[in-house]
């Protein structure tokens, strides 16, 4: 197929037209008809005047309703822009603007929200049956496309700041969905992928278009919950899903979940944050299928390195006189992407030591969208600059650290959270964790453990001796707080900058030391 992806849709619906496509409730859609309804959507666009470059946004649930606009964008060159659903009105704003969309579709329930944008952009209802009556507009040539070609642009949840606009390519798109395909065992023509990722991210969307690469039948939720998941999964005879731990760890709570009937699972890939290993053998006894963990960024088109089913199978087998894979490594690099850890000069530092890791390959997106934006994590000669502190050992496996940015440096020691988290974690009273910097008058910075308890909350003395022998001395916390929930970005991560800034808000400066 060409890697277009306008030509993936028509060429499934010409080759096995009656195929169900896409499912989403009540609704089955088959490739024909999704095809005729992308037209139809295109052709909507068209008579607003839309042409290829120009942007146009969106806000709705998961749905056949959105797909069809975002791909009738693309099958015309219009760049789709889907909106945060769980951000605010400021923010929808802003990431209207700053993509210079001149429309937007928006479902009834957030139109309220876009109320104050009328005189700025035209804001349209979403309603299907407005390009649904509409002769289908005829596909661009794809003589017309370039694979380099901007697709789509997918706003950044804003880990370390105000969200950024990845531009993702025919061609980013079209590697991910084939190197996610190639790394699923069991994926093909018969399979049903569980859509429950935001159409808003690439856990999402590329979800989404993995299943029409695949010429498989996708099954969209609205969004998640974990009742609902496990209930689809059931209903629909779901043979493959992506989700992230925490979606995981809220499926495994479900009271219901002890009678879960994981029959019709093969393959569960999971993503956003390494995988703690109690949690790890709950879900594999829950659903009871294969398991890859994929490492990758929005601007990696979410692919990259992958922990791949096997290693699952030697990790939970255990024992033997098999070298095991580190447990919670994000893996090898997959095929096509190139990967190495750097030092600050961007010098590729030996097996063992911590860097900065860097990748390079197709799923490398184009950039960040927009006049003085800063693309410096893109480099000239194609590699990007992820920001995540990893280990590769002599095997290959990557281990990330942490994020540069939420390194702790204390009595001149550098200290990355996620090591102290992830002991932490098998604390049978902490549910979740999260590790910041707090300053401190005479070490500079201090170690703050912030935790989520399911029952008595520890002490600090406690909590430091759970973690003896297990980090070095120098890293144990000093400080302990509290919390009911800890803050996470719009796809699930956990924001450490947030659990930080009530430590800080007295400080004129963000570090000390």
């Amino acid at each position: 197929m060409e890697p277009i992806l306008s030509e993936v849709i028509h060429q499934r619906a010409r080759i096995h037209p009656q195929r169900t496509a896409c499912i989403a409730g009540d609704a089955v859609i088959t490739y024909a008809a999704f095809r005729d309804r992308v037209c139809q959507a295109a052709r909507l666009l068209n008579n607003l005047g839309l042409k290829k470059g120009d942007r146009v946004a969106i806000l709705a649930l998961n749905g056949t309703d959105p797909m069809e606009l975002i791909f009738g964008a693309i099958t015309v060159g219009v760049v789709p822009v889907s909106l945060p659903w769980k951000a605010t009105p400021q923010e929808w704003a802003g990431i209207i603007a700053d993509a210079g969309a001149r429309h937007v579709f928006v479902s009834a329930v957030f139109a309220p929200g876009l109320a104050g944008l009328a005189r700025e952009v035209a804001v349209h209802p979403m309603d299907p049956a407005s390009w649904h009556a509409l002769a289908p507009a005829d596909r661009m040539d794809p003589a017309a496309f370039n694979p380099s070609d901007l697709a789509a642009i997918i706003y950044t949840s804003g880990t370390t700041g105000r969200p950024k606009g990845v531009m993702l390519s025919h061609a980013n798109l079209y590697a991910c969905a084939s190197l996610s395909a190639m790394e699923t065992p069991g994926l093909g023509p018969d399979s049903r992928i569980l859509v429950c990722g935001p159409l808003y991210s690439i856990f999402g969307f590329g979800a989404f278009f993995c299943a029409l690469y695949a010429g498989c039948t996708a099954v969209l939720m609205p969004m998640f919950d974990p009742a609902a998941a496990l209930d689809v999964i059931q209903r629909q005879q779901i043979t493959h899903a992506l989700f992230a731990p925490i979606m995981m760890r809220a499926m495994a709570a479900v009271p219901e979940a002890q009678g879960f009937n994981s029959g019709s699972l093969q393959h569960i890939q999971y993503g956003g944050s390494p995988i703690p290993e109690p949690l790890l053998r709950q879900v594999a006894a829950l659903f009871r299928c294969d398991l890859t963990q994929v490492y990758g960024l929005t601007e990696t088109t979410g692919v990259g390195c992958a922990l791949r089913y096997d290693d699952h199978r030697a990790i939970l087998a255990g024992g033997g006189t098999q070298e095991l894979p580190p447990i919670g490594s994000a893996g090898k690099a997959g095929l096509g992407v190139e990967l190495k850890v750097c030092d600050d000069r961007g010098n590729e530092v030996p097996a063992g030591e911590p860097g900065e890791v860097r990748m390079r390959g197709d799923v490398v997106a184009l950039g960040y969208w927009g006049e003085g934006a800063h693309n410096d994590r893109f480099l000239n000669d194609g590699w990007f600059l992820t920001g995540d502190i990893g280990v590769v050992d002599e095997a290959g496996f990557l281990t990330l650290v942490d994020r540069r940015n939420d390194m702790i440096v204390s009595k001149g020691v550098n200290i990355f959270p996620t090591e102290i988290e992830a002991v932490l974690e098998k604390h049978p009273g902490v549910k979740e964790c999260a590790v910041v910097s707090a300053p401190h008058e005479d070490f500079g910075e201090e170690v703050c453990a912030v935790l989520v308890c399911t029952g008595e909350r520890p002490d600090l003395l406690a909590v430091r001796k759970w973690c003896e022998g297990k980090v070095a001395d120098g890293k144990l916390p000093t400080r302990l707080e509290f919390s009911d929930t800890l803050p996470r970005t719009l796809t699930g991560k956990v924001l450490r900058r947030a659990v930080r800034a009530p430590f800080w808000k007295d400080e004129t400066k963000g570090v000390r030391g």
